[in-house]
């Protein structure tokens, strides 16, 4: 077997002739995770399939009839979209060496695979703004409060309803903050003091940063870039249950076997998911400058 964790890999950070503490020992930084509130969760665990189907009706209209005159039947076709699950995974094989000789334990190799399959989940949500038709935002230009009224006008005019939630890139996040009450004034004279003001709109640890204009808006180093020279990056205001669908058979799982003539433990763990866009009149891309 190829590329084993080994001791001389690990030592430099995790073995005791380094004078390292496990109170020294530093977290992975790995991407915030906002799958469960940017997606319409389809269940599939224990049901004999990898893929479902979402129904969508057609959006009838009616019209005046002439007195005693017969109506006409209107047809109906209903359409679908079906988000289909598939296998992800990591697996690490750290020596016997490396685990009795270091501060290194099976469950933190465990952990933190566990973390990058989470951070590929979100990856996987945040990479459907692309898909999008409805773009607000211009390439190379930051993103303004103006970007922002437009997102939400577009959704309201594609009659979306329920709680609207954005996902932007950080510098997306912070160009939006420098031009708070370029188009909405009173938001620039609250009354409330400076430093006040500012709290309202610091990055939050949990990247959720409160409500604006009536939506929730977060934050992800996951929003992807667009164009061809990646300038942009592609941030979404989304209705959740109607944007994009998360088919899942399992989010995670943890398996450790012994490969004893290796002298090492394989650990994998795995995720069996998927996700598609539903309804496109659901979602506004917001491409602004990266």
């Amino acid at each position: 077997m190829a590329n084993e964790t080994t001791y001389a890999r690990m030592s430099s950070g995790f073995a005791e002739t380094a004078r390292t503490a496990n109170q020294h020992i530093l977290d992975a930084l790995y991407d915030l995770n906002h799958v469960d509130l940017l997606t319409r969760r389809v269940d599939l665990a224990g049901l004999p399939t990898k893929a479902h189907d979402i129904g969508l009706w057609p959006r009838l209209t009616s019209g005046s009839i002439a007195e005693g005159a017969d109506l006409e039947a209107t047809p109906v076709a209903s359409t679908n979209v079906t988000v289909t699950a598939a296998e992800r995974g990591l697996m690490i094989v750290p020596t016997d060496v490396l685990t009795l000789s270091s501060h290194a334990a099976m469950m933190d190799f465990a952990q933190n695979a566990a973390e990058a399959l989470a951070e590929e989940e979100m990856s996987n949500v945040a990479a459907l703004a692309t898909g999008f038709s409805n773009i607000v935002g211009t390439t190379t230009v930051n993103m303004t409060e103006a970007n922002v009224i437009t997102a939400i006008t577009t959704l309201k005019n594609n009659r979306q309803s329920g709680t609207l939630r954005g996902l932007l890139y950080t510098e997306q996040w912070a160009d939006y903050v420098t031009s708070v009450g370029s188009s909405f004034t009173p938001a620039s004279s609250t009354g409330k003091g400076a430093r006040e003001e500012t709290q309202d709109f610091a990055f939050a640890d949990s990247g959720f940063q409160r409500d604006v204009f009536g939506v929730e808006w977060y934050h992800s180093t996951a929003v992807p870039t667009t164009s061809a020279a990646a300038a942009d990056s592609a941030g979404m205001l989304i209705a959740p249950n109607r944007a994009i669908a998360w088919g899942v058979k399992y989010r995670s799982r943890t398996e450790i076997e012994r490969n004893a003539s290796l002298r090492a433990t394989e650990i994998v763990v795995t995720a069996f998911d998927g996700v598609a866009e539903i309804e496109d009149v659901a979602g506004v891309m917001i491409r602004t400058d990266r």
